[in-house]
């Protein structure tokens, strides 16, 4: 049952929200640098952007450390783009940066976002889900907000087919010889990609940006520890964290 407290939260951000957009438009800055958030985008967030908080916060710290001019990127779970619109503006317009998200409804919104600053063809939005499945598609389950969305469970209502694609295959789209950066929220999924991707898929990685997802590690009677004792088997190390976001080196740094 939502809470008293809940709705009248709910309710607020909501105004504060729509009474922004009256006066604004869909316009909204990300770490210095604008960008578009539609109405259709849950009003938590951007009631979030409205009152000019911290958005993916620790993310972006560690995007902004890392990332320089020239390094391609693969981003999983792009969202509504803002992060990625943080990436471009740190690889610049010529690196190649290709983006995954499996909820449809996000994905103008993440390549109108995303493009900004972009030479043409470069950066690359993907309808998809990243999934170790024999099938071409699977089940994937609409978060309430752009942030929430993850693969469905066995018989899960409400859930859709989005297609399923692979780390390895995505790889395989980026061109070789500049730094390959890895940037993935998916939501728990990670936990699957590291456990069956291979060390050598992930070689080709000189850093991920990996956030994580304790809870969901749990549903999967998986542990923190394990994932962590997964990700020095596939040849990274952890060099920074910020809350539940991880700064891995990999061999190829």
């Amino acid at each position: 049952m939502t809470s008293v407290f809940t709705v009248l939260r709910d309710l607020k951000r909501r105004y504060v929200a729509e009474k922004y957009r009256k006066k604004n438009g869909d316009t909204y800055r990300v770490h210095g640098l604008e960008v578009t958030v539609p109405g259709h985008i849950s009003p938590g967030i951007r009631y979030i952007l409205a009152k000019g908080r911290p958005y993916e916060a620790d993310e972006i710290k560690l995007v902004v450390s890392i990332l320089k001019k020239g390094a391609n990127v693969i981003e999983l779970g792009g969202s509504i783009g803002l992060l990625s619109r943080v990436i471009r503006n740190k690889i610049g317009p010529t690196a190649t940066h290709f983006i995954i998200e499996a909820d449809p409804s996000l994905i103008d919104t993440c390549r109108q976002n995303s493009e900004i600053g972009s030479e043409n063809g470069k950066t690359k939005v993907l309808h998809a889900a990243v999934a170790y499945v024999d099938t071409p598609t699977l089940a994937f389950k609409k978060g309430k907000t752009a942030h929430t969305g993850k693969i469905a469970t066995s018989g899960e209502k409400d859930s859709i087919q989005v297609p399923a694609v692979r780390l390895k295959e995505l790889i395989q789209k980026v061109p070789k010889g500049e730094d390959l950066i890895l940037v993935s929220d998916i939501e728990g999924a990670e936990y699957e990609m590291f456990e069956k991707e291979s060390r050598e898929v992930f070689s080709n990685f000189s850093y991920a940006i990996i956030e994580i997802h304790p809870k969901s590690f749990q549903n999967l009677n998986k542990s923190e520890a394990e994932f962590e004792k997964i990700i020095v088997e596939k040849g990274f190390s952890l060099i920074r964290r910020e809350e539940n976001v991880l700064l891995l080196r990999g061999s190829q740094k």
